[in-house]
Protein backbone atom coordinates (compact mmCIF):
# COMPACT_ATOMS: atom_id res chain seq x y z
CA UNK A 1 0.00 0.00 0.00
CA UNK A 2 1.22 3.22 -1.16
CA UNK A 3 0.65 6.19 2.03
CA UNK A 4 0.55 9.30 -0.11
CA UNK A 5 0.91 12.85 1.65
CA UNK A 6 -0.05 15.83 0.12
CA UNK A 7 0.31 19.57 1.05
CA UNK A 8 -2.15 21.92 -0.08
CA UNK A 9 -1.62 25.85 0.41
CA UNK A 10 -4.57 28.29 0.74
CA UNK A 11 -2.59 31.00 -1.07
CA UNK A 12 -4.84 34.36 -0.44
CA UNK A 13 -4.90 37.42 -0.27
CA UNK A 14 -3.99 39.33 3.17
CA UNK A 15 -7.69 40.19 5.44
CA UNK A 16 -8.70 40.34 8.70
CA UNK A 17 -10.32 37.37 9.38
CA UNK A 18 -12.20 38.45 12.95
CA UNK A 19 -13.37 41.73 10.35
CA UNK A 20 -16.15 41.66 7.57
CA UNK A 21 -14.61 40.63 4.10
CA UNK A 22 -14.02 43.20 1.51
CA UNK A 23 -13.73 43.06 -2.32
CA UNK A 24 -10.82 45.98 -1.82
CA UNK A 25 -8.49 43.90 0.58
CA UNK A 26 -5.97 42.38 -2.28
CA UNK A 27 -2.87 42.94 -0.89
CA UNK A 28 -0.66 39.91 -1.02
CA UNK A 29 2.77 41.55 0.77
CA UNK A 30 3.39 38.14 2.57
CA UNK A 31 3.99 36.66 -0.60
CA UNK A 32 7.85 37.89 -0.13
CA UNK A 33 8.03 35.40 2.49
CA UNK A 34 6.97 32.17 0.43
CA UNK A 35 10.57 31.28 0.49
CA UNK A 36 10.83 29.75 4.51
CA UNK A 37 7.70 27.70 3.63
CA UNK A 38 9.20 26.39 0.47
CA UNK A 39 12.29 25.65 1.58
CA UNK A 40 10.55 24.00 4.39
CA UNK A 41 8.51 22.05 1.86
CA UNK A 42 11.68 21.15 -0.37
CA UNK A 43 14.14 20.48 2.26
CA UNK A 44 11.30 17.60 3.37
CA UNK A 45 10.96 16.29 -0.92
CA UNK A 46 8.03 17.56 -0.43
CA UNK A 47 5.83 19.49 -3.76
CA UNK A 48 2.91 21.29 -2.45
CA UNK A 49 0.17 22.46 -4.62
CA UNK A 50 -0.64 25.88 -4.61
CA UNK A 51 -4.17 26.60 -4.66
CA UNK A 52 -4.42 30.71 -5.99
CA UNK A 53 -7.26 33.30 -5.92
CA UNK A 54 -7.32 35.88 -8.23
CA UNK A 55 -5.56 38.54 -6.11
CA UNK A 56 -2.00 35.97 -6.33
CA UNK A 57 -2.68 35.00 -9.96
CA UNK A 58 -2.76 38.86 -11.07
CA UNK A 59 -0.41 40.20 -9.16
CA UNK A 60 3.34 40.70 -10.89
CA UNK A 61 5.06 39.80 -7.98
CA UNK A 62 3.38 37.16 -6.82
CA UNK A 63 3.24 35.49 -10.12
CA UNK A 64 6.45 35.66 -10.36
CA UNK A 65 7.63 34.24 -6.92
CA UNK A 66 5.14 31.65 -7.24
CA UNK A 67 6.23 31.52 -11.18
CA UNK A 68 10.08 30.42 -9.84
CA UNK A 69 8.89 27.45 -8.20
CA UNK A 70 6.32 26.18 -10.52
CA UNK A 71 9.19 26.50 -13.79
CA UNK A 72 11.66 24.39 -11.30
CA UNK A 73 8.97 21.57 -11.28
CA UNK A 74 8.85 22.61 -7.05
CA UNK A 75 5.02 22.34 -6.85
CA UNK A 76 1.90 22.75 -8.89
CA UNK A 77 -0.70 25.71 -9.15
CA UNK A 78 -4.57 25.20 -8.69
CA UNK A 79 -7.09 27.62 -8.58
CA UNK A 80 -9.11 28.32 -5.44
CA UNK A 81 -11.67 31.04 -5.43
CA UNK A 82 -12.72 34.13 -3.32
CA UNK A 83 -16.03 34.86 -4.36
CA UNK A 84 -15.48 38.32 -2.82
CA UNK A 85 -12.38 39.62 -4.59
CA UNK A 86 -12.81 37.28 -7.36
CA UNK A 87 -14.65 38.85 -10.85
CA UNK A 88 -17.49 39.29 -11.77
CA UNK A 89 -18.40 40.82 -7.98
CA UNK A 90 -21.77 41.15 -8.58
CA UNK A 91 -23.48 39.61 -5.42
CA UNK A 92 -24.09 41.28 -1.99
CA UNK A 93 -21.21 41.10 -0.16
CA UNK A 94 -22.41 39.30 3.03
CA UNK A 95 -21.55 36.29 5.29
CA UNK A 96 -23.36 33.80 3.78
CA UNK A 97 -21.84 35.05 -0.29
CA UNK A 98 -18.57 34.27 0.73
CA UNK A 99 -19.60 30.60 0.44
CA UNK A 100 -19.19 30.34 -3.47
CA UNK A 101 -21.79 27.39 -3.52
CA UNK A 102 -24.72 29.99 -2.16
CA UNK A 103 -24.33 32.24 -5.03
CA UNK A 104 -26.53 31.59 -8.53
CA UNK A 105 -24.55 28.66 -10.37
CA UNK A 106 -24.05 30.51 -13.28
CA UNK A 107 -22.69 33.35 -11.14
CA UNK A 108 -20.42 30.21 -9.82
CA UNK A 109 -19.40 29.09 -12.76
CA UNK A 110 -18.31 32.62 -14.36
CA UNK A 111 -16.40 33.50 -11.44
CA UNK A 112 -14.15 30.33 -11.67
CA UNK A 113 -13.66 30.52 -15.25
CA UNK A 114 -12.10 34.27 -15.01
CA UNK A 115 -9.99 33.03 -12.18
CA UNK A 116 -9.03 29.55 -14.17
CA UNK A 117 -8.19 31.79 -17.49
CA UNK A 118 -6.36 34.32 -15.25
CA UNK A 119 -4.23 31.14 -13.68
CA UNK A 120 -3.37 29.79 -17.27
CA UNK A 121 -2.48 33.96 -18.76
CA UNK A 122 0.17 33.92 -15.21
CA UNK A 123 1.71 30.64 -15.30
CA UNK A 124 1.32 29.16 -18.36
CA UNK A 125 -0.53 25.91 -17.73
CA UNK A 126 -4.13 25.33 -17.06
CA UNK A 127 -5.67 24.60 -13.82
CA UNK A 128 -6.61 20.93 -12.96
CA UNK A 129 -6.86 21.26 -8.92
CA UNK A 130 -9.94 23.68 -7.23
CA UNK A 131 -10.19 23.82 -3.87
CA UNK A 132 -13.81 26.62 -2.83
CA UNK A 133 -12.44 29.29 -0.34
CA UNK A 134 -14.01 28.44 3.10
CA UNK A 135 -14.78 25.05 1.93
CA UNK A 136 -18.08 26.68 0.21
CA UNK A 137 -18.48 23.86 -2.33
CA UNK A 138 -21.85 21.40 -2.99
CA UNK A 139 -21.29 18.31 -5.70
CA UNK A 140 -23.49 20.02 -8.00
CA UNK A 141 -20.95 22.20 -9.16
CA UNK A 142 -19.10 19.32 -10.22
CA UNK A 143 -20.40 18.86 -13.80
CA UNK A 144 -19.02 22.91 -14.22
CA UNK A 145 -15.85 22.27 -12.77
CA UNK A 146 -15.40 19.36 -15.27
CA UNK A 147 -16.53 21.39 -17.97
CA UNK A 148 -13.50 24.11 -16.84
CA UNK A 149 -10.99 21.86 -17.01
CA UNK A 150 -10.89 20.74 -13.49
CA UNK A 151 -10.29 17.08 -12.87
CA UNK A 152 -9.86 17.45 -9.13
CA UNK A 153 -11.55 19.08 -5.93
CA UNK A 154 -9.74 19.41 -2.21
CA UNK A 155 -12.58 21.84 -0.67
CA UNK A 156 -14.72 19.28 1.59
CA UNK A 157 -12.76 19.22 4.61
CA UNK A 158 -13.57 15.65 6.45
CA UNK A 159 -15.87 15.24 9.66
CA UNK A 160 -16.56 18.97 9.37
CA UNK A 161 -20.36 20.86 9.83
CA UNK A 162 -20.34 24.92 8.60
CA UNK A 163 -24.03 24.80 7.83
CA UNK A 164 -24.69 26.98 11.47
CA UNK A 165 -22.24 29.56 9.81
CA UNK A 166 -24.16 29.31 6.37
CA UNK A 167 -21.39 26.98 4.77
CA UNK A 168 -22.11 23.34 4.00
CA UNK A 169 -21.60 20.63 5.47
CA UNK A 170 -19.17 17.23 5.11
CA UNK A 171 -19.82 15.86 8.53
CA UNK A 172 -20.35 12.51 7.05
CA UNK A 173 -17.39 13.00 4.51
CA UNK A 174 -14.42 11.01 5.66
CA UNK A 175 -10.24 11.68 4.80
CA UNK A 176 -10.54 9.19 2.12
CA UNK A 177 -10.69 10.28 -1.62
CA UNK A 178 -13.16 9.46 -3.45
CA UNK A 179 -14.92 9.68 -7.03
CA UNK A 180 -17.61 12.26 -8.40
CA UNK A 181 -19.13 11.59 -11.64
CA UNK A 182 -19.43 15.10 -13.85
CA UNK A 183 -21.42 14.54 -16.81
CA UNK A 184 -20.30 17.40 -18.93
CA UNK A 185 -23.82 19.15 -19.29
CA UNK A 186 -22.50 20.67 -22.81
CA UNK A 187 -21.39 17.96 -24.60
CA UNK A 188 -22.88 15.01 -22.65
CA UNK A 189 -19.52 13.20 -22.10
CA UNK A 190 -19.19 11.72 -19.15
CA UNK A 191 -16.06 12.67 -16.89
CA UNK A 192 -14.69 11.68 -13.32
CA UNK A 193 -14.05 13.94 -10.87
CA UNK A 194 -11.57 13.10 -7.73
CA UNK A 195 -12.47 14.10 -4.49
CA UNK A 196 -9.40 14.94 -2.17
CA UNK A 197 -10.52 15.70 1.62
CA UNK A 198 -8.78 18.39 3.72
CA UNK A 199 -7.41 15.55 6.07
CA UNK A 200 -9.45 15.77 9.52
CA UNK A 201 -9.54 13.06 11.91
CA UNK A 202 -9.40 11.22 15.58
CA UNK A 203 -6.48 10.13 17.70
CA UNK A 204 -7.94 6.72 17.58
CA UNK A 205 -10.63 4.51 16.92
CA UNK A 206 -12.94 3.69 13.85
CA UNK A 207 -12.88 6.83 12.54
CA UNK A 208 -16.37 6.99 10.73
CA UNK A 209 -18.04 5.64 14.15
CA UNK A 210 -15.95 7.74 16.58
CA UNK A 211 -16.88 10.50 14.15
CA UNK A 212 -20.47 10.17 14.62
CA UNK A 213 -19.98 9.50 18.45
CA UNK A 214 -18.14 13.29 18.29
CA UNK A 215 -21.17 14.69 16.49
CA UNK A 216 -23.84 13.30 19.59
CA UNK A 217 -21.73 15.05 22.06
CA UNK A 218 -21.46 17.95 20.08
CA UNK A 219 -25.31 18.51 19.44
CA UNK A 220 -28.18 19.25 21.88
CA UNK A 221 -27.97 18.99 25.02
CA UNK A 222 -25.40 17.14 25.37
CA UNK A 223 -22.89 19.64 24.17
CA UNK A 224 -23.69 21.52 27.19
CA UNK A 225 -22.33 18.47 29.52
CA UNK A 226 -18.91 19.63 27.50
CA UNK A 227 -17.42 16.28 26.91
CA UNK A 228 -16.07 17.22 23.75
CA UNK A 229 -13.27 19.81 25.93
CA UNK A 230 -13.49 17.16 28.50
CA UNK A 231 -12.25 14.39 26.18
CA UNK A 232 -9.97 16.84 24.56
CA UNK A 233 -8.03 17.81 27.93
CA UNK A 234 -7.63 14.37 29.09
CA UNK A 235 -6.25 12.79 25.52
CA UNK A 236 -9.04 10.52 25.67
CA UNK A 237 -10.26 11.54 22.26
CA UNK A 238 -9.00 14.48 20.67
CA UNK A 239 -10.33 16.00 16.57
CA UNK A 240 -7.36 16.97 14.94
CA UNK A 241 -6.81 18.82 11.51
CA UNK A 242 -3.68 17.59 9.86
CA UNK A 243 -2.47 21.87 9.71
CA UNK A 244 0.39 23.20 11.59
CA UNK A 245 -2.57 26.31 12.48
CA UNK A 246 -3.68 25.67 15.41
CA UNK A 247 -2.53 22.23 15.89
CA UNK A 248 0.54 20.38 17.66
CA UNK A 249 3.27 18.53 15.78
CA UNK A 250 2.29 15.89 18.24
CA UNK A 251 -1.54 15.58 17.82
CA UNK A 252 -0.56 15.76 14.03
CA UNK A 253 2.17 12.82 14.08
CA UNK A 254 -0.71 10.64 15.93
CA UNK A 255 -3.94 11.07 13.91
CA UNK A 256 -1.21 10.53 10.88
CA UNK A 257 -0.26 7.34 12.51
CA UNK A 258 -3.89 6.23 13.21
CA UNK A 259 -4.85 6.94 10.08
CA UNK A 260 -1.98 4.89 8.13
CA UNK A 261 -2.47 1.52 10.75
CA UNK A 262 -6.05 1.57 10.00
CA UNK A 263 -6.08 1.39 5.90
CA UNK A 264 -6.32 5.17 5.14
CA UNK A 265 -3.86 6.13 2.12
CA UNK A 266 -3.71 9.43 2.01
CA UNK A 267 -2.64 12.58 3.92
CA UNK A 268 -3.86 15.82 2.38
CA UNK A 269 -2.23 18.97 5.27
CA UNK A 270 -3.09 22.39 4.91
CA UNK A 271 -2.10 25.47 5.27
CA UNK A 272 -3.15 29.21 4.34
CA UNK A 273 -0.05 31.32 2.73
CA UNK A 274 -0.62 34.67 4.47
CA UNK A 275 0.41 32.53 7.72
CA UNK A 276 4.16 33.10 6.67
CA UNK A 277 3.74 36.71 7.81
CA UNK A 278 3.52 37.52 11.33
CA UNK A 279 0.36 39.41 11.93
CA UNK A 280 -1.80 38.10 9.12
CA UNK A 281 -3.82 34.99 10.58
CA UNK A 282 -4.58 34.25 13.96
CA UNK A 283 -2.13 31.60 14.20
CA UNK A 284 1.02 33.35 13.25
CA UNK A 285 0.94 36.83 15.52
CA UNK A 286 4.69 36.84 15.67
CA UNK A 287 8.36 36.11 14.68
CA UNK A 288 8.39 33.42 17.28
CA UNK A 289 4.90 32.20 16.10
CA UNK A 290 5.98 32.29 12.21
CA UNK A 291 9.40 30.06 13.59
CA UNK A 292 7.04 27.45 15.96
CA UNK A 293 4.93 27.25 13.19
CA UNK A 294 7.39 26.41 10.30
CA UNK A 295 9.14 24.05 13.22
CA UNK A 296 5.88 22.25 13.36
CA UNK A 297 5.90 22.26 10.13
CA UNK A 298 8.91 20.62 9.18
CA UNK A 299 8.42 17.99 12.48
CA UNK A 300 5.12 17.00 11.08
CA UNK A 301 6.22 15.81 7.24
CA UNK A 302 9.31 14.00 8.27
CA UNK A 303 7.52 12.09 10.34
CA UNK A 304 4.91 11.17 7.38
CA UNK A 305 8.15 10.95 4.94
CA UNK A 306 10.55 9.00 7.15
CA UNK A 307 8.42 6.99 9.95
CA UNK A 308 5.70 6.36 7.81
CA UNK A 309 7.35 6.21 4.40
CA UNK A 310 5.04 8.78 2.63
CA UNK A 311 5.16 9.51 -0.98
CA UNK A 312 4.81 12.86 -2.03
CA UNK A 313 2.22 14.00 -4.64
CA UNK A 314 1.16 17.03 -5.98
CA UNK A 315 -2.76 17.24 -6.07
CA UNK A 316 -2.54 16.39 -10.18
CA UNK A 317 0.15 13.95 -9.49
CA UNK A 318 -2.45 11.99 -6.90
CA UNK A 319 -5.24 12.12 -9.85
CA UNK A 320 -2.65 10.65 -12.03
CA UNK A 321 -1.64 7.86 -10.04
CA UNK A 322 -4.85 6.93 -8.96
CA UNK A 323 -6.18 6.50 -12.82
CA UNK A 324 -3.03 4.47 -13.29
CA UNK A 325 -3.17 2.19 -10.33
CA UNK A 326 -6.96 1.71 -11.80
CA UNK A 327 -8.40 2.61 -8.43
CA UNK A 328 -12.13 2.99 -9.21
Amino acid sequence: MTLALIVTVDTEEEFDWDAPVSSDRRSVGHVAELPRLQDVFESCGVRPTYVVDHPIATTDESVAMLGSFHDRGACEIGAHVHPWVNPPVVEEICPRNTYLCNLPRSLQVEKTGVLADAVAAAFGVRPTTYKAGRYGFDYGFAPHLAELGFNTDTSAIAYTDSSDGLGPSFAEVGPTPFWLDADDPQSGISRRLLEVPCTVGFSRGHQSKVAAFHRRLSSGSLSRLRAIGVLWHTRLLRKIVLSPEGYAAADMCRLAEVLASSGHEMLNLTLHSPSIQPGNTPYVRSESDRDAFLDTLREVLHFCTERLAARCFTIREYHDFLLQSSVP
